[in-house]
This record gives structure tokens, C-alpha cells and sequence, in this order.
């Protein structure tokens, strides 16, 4: 089952790259309408899935596992003060601050395939991470899916990137390295709500990455959005199926595996998103980013197949 969960994460997580080609200008606000439409789908149903509970309290063990979900068995609104900043916080790092500051630098002049080859380091950053500050020894099969995806995808985007024209500045490389810094410090504080239901926390926290993309849009998006069907439809799919389907998805890898299993099935992301752009848009691969998709696939392979039980990928340093 959890094979099949992280195929699915990796196929959806893939089309927010298809998506941005066609939303048009004004991305700051696409995101914005993205995380709040995340926000209130998720929240709502949980209002009414408590006010259920509270209605009809005998029929509970007939939704058992939708309670679960939503949080529905204590019939408490909240679950407190702390929890609630921190999936606030979690959500403005995961979502938030890595999305907008990365389509800042792209929008800025920053090569996107360089912004996608820097994301390329956020799972060697969070094992790192996770190694010195929770003090667990990565297995050594992740080290190695890790570093075959990485593998793979420089050979997917070092093609690209040698031909692209035009200066980097440093306040680019600056915003792309801080992006995948909060997007590797949110992952691993997955682990601090590990024990909240799944649609609250995927509410607060799409609230917390609304925020950020409030601001963003508010400082960098000068020309309003055209709402036209392209970007209606990409908002659609990227609300329902990345934010909620998606993250709900990586929530529960998280809780399950671990921040490193779900940062090596990241990287699985760039090089199904060029496939899809070759199938849609006639985009044409070369062979060595051919032989990049399919070493970065074998990398992301070696991370899913890790025997399951008690997360083995990382076991504590002796």
C-alpha cells in the first residue's frame, strides 16, 4: 500500500511543473489562490464532519476511520494554541516560503533548470540535517537511492542549463539555496504534529503557505492575473490534486516512513515532469537526459523498496 501511495505522490507531484507553463503571469497569485482554496476545501470538511459527530455521537463507528482523519473523536474545535502555530509555521516553510521565493528567482531571470537542479540537493540537506540535529543514521540503501536520483538528475538538467544565456546573479543563488532550506526544515518538522489529524493539518497549514503567498503577491505581482480557463483549470487541479491529494499523500509518508524517504521520492518529480512535457508539448529529449529519467527513477526505486517495519531508513546512531 505504501508503494502504491508513493508512486501516486511522485505522478502527482510531478505536474506542478506542467502547470506553471500555463498559468500565465502573476504566479504569486496563482499560489495565493492555490493554498487558500487548500485551506478551505479541507477545513470545511471537517466543520461538518464534527458537527456530524456531534449530531449523531452513536453513529461514530460507522465513520470510524473519516473521524480519524479529521479529528472528529474528541469533538474539540482546536487542539491547541502551540499546535496550531506550528502547522502555520510548517506550512508557511514547506509551502510557502520554498514555492514563492523559488518562482521569484525564476521570474527575476533565474534559469529555472538551474532552480530545479539546486532543488535537486534538498534530500542531501535534510539527511544531513536529520543525522546532526535528531541524531539518526540514514540506511544505507537511501544513501544510495539519494545519490543515484541526484545522479540522474544532473544528467536530466546540465544539458539545459549549459545552454542558457544570461547572467546569475547572487541574489539568485541566495533565494534558491533559502527556498530548499524551508522547504527541507518544513519536511522534518513533519515529525512535530505526527500525532494530528490529516485534513486539519493539511488545513492550517496550506493557511500558513496562503500567507506567505499573500505577501509575496502583494510585493512582486505588480499586472493583476488573467483568470482565463488555463489558469482556472490549472488552479483546479493544483488545489485538489497537489495540495490536498498530494500533501495528504506526503503527510502520511512523512508519519510513516520518514523526511528522507519522502525527499528521495521528490527527486523522482523533474524527470517525469519532462516526460510529460515531451508527450504534451513536443519538447525532445536528449540521450543523456533520457539516461538521466531512468537513473533518477532506479534512485527513487531503491528508496520505495526499503523493507518496510519499524522505519529502517533511519535507525538510531550508536
Amino acid at each position: 500500500m505504501q508503494i502504491l501511495a508513493s508512486v501516486t505522490f511522485v505522478l502527482i507531484w510531478s505536474t506542478g511543473f506542467i502547470v506553471a507553463r500555463a498559468i500565465g503571469d502573476a504566479p504569486q497569485t496563482f499560489l495565493f489562490c492555490r493554498f487558500l482554496g487548500a485551506a478551505l476545501v479541507p477545513g470545511l470538511v471537517c466543520v461538518v464532519c464534527r458537527h456530524l459527530v456531534t449530531r449523531f455521537p452513536h453513529r461514530l463507528r460507522l465513520w470510524k476511520p473519516a473521524a480519524a482523519l479529521v479529528g472528529t473523536e474528541t469533538a474539540e474545535p482546536g487542539s491547541g494554541v502551540r499546535t496550531v502555530w506550528t502547522l502555520l509555521f510548517i506550512g508557511a516553510l514547506q509551502n510557502g516560503a520554498y514555492l514563492c521565493l523559488s518562482y521569484f528567482a525564476v521570474v527575476d531571470g533565474f534559469p529555472a533548470g538551474i532552480m530545479a537542479l539546486v532543488g535537486g540537493w534538498q534530500p542531501v540537506l535534510t539527511l544531513v540535517v536529520t543525522a546532526l540535529v535528531v541524531r539518526r543514521r540514514p540506511d544505507q540503501a537511501v544513501l544510495l537511492g539519494v545519490g543515484v536520483s541526484l545522479v540522474g538528475i544532473a544528467f536530466v538538467l546540465v544539458p539545459g542549463v549549459l545552454g542558457t544565456a544570461g547572467p546569475v546573479r547572487p541574489i539568485h543563488i541566495v533565494l534558491a539555496f533559502t527556498a530548499v532550506t524551508c522547504l527541507s526544515a518544513g519536511t522534518i518538522w513533519q515529525r512535530r504534529v505526527a500525532a494530528h489529524p490529516l485534513l486539519p493539518t493539511l488545513a492550517w497549514q496550506s493557511l500558513g503557505a496562503a500567507g506567505v503567498a499573500f505577501v509575496a503577491a502583494i510585493l512582486t505581482d505588480e499586472r493583476g492575473a488573467d483568470f482565463g480557463w488555463p489558469f482556472l483549470a490549472g488552479l483546479v487541479w493544483s488545489v485538489f490534486g497537489i495540495s490536498i491529494l498530494a500533501m495528504l499523500i506526503m503527510v502520511h509518508l512523512v508519519r510513516v516512513r520518514s523526511a528522507a524517504y519522502v525527499s528521495a521520492l521528490v527527486l523522482g518529480a523533474p524527470p517525469l515532469a519532462a516526460l510529460e512535457a515531451a508527450l504534451l508539448f513536443g519538447e525532445r529529449l536528449s540521450f543523456v537526459q533520457w539516461t538521466g529519467t531512468v537513473l533518477t527513477l532506479v534512485g527513487v526505486g531503491l528508496v520505495v523498496l526499503v523493507p518496510q517495519g519499524s522505519p529502517p531508513e533511519l535507525r538510531r546512531s550508536r
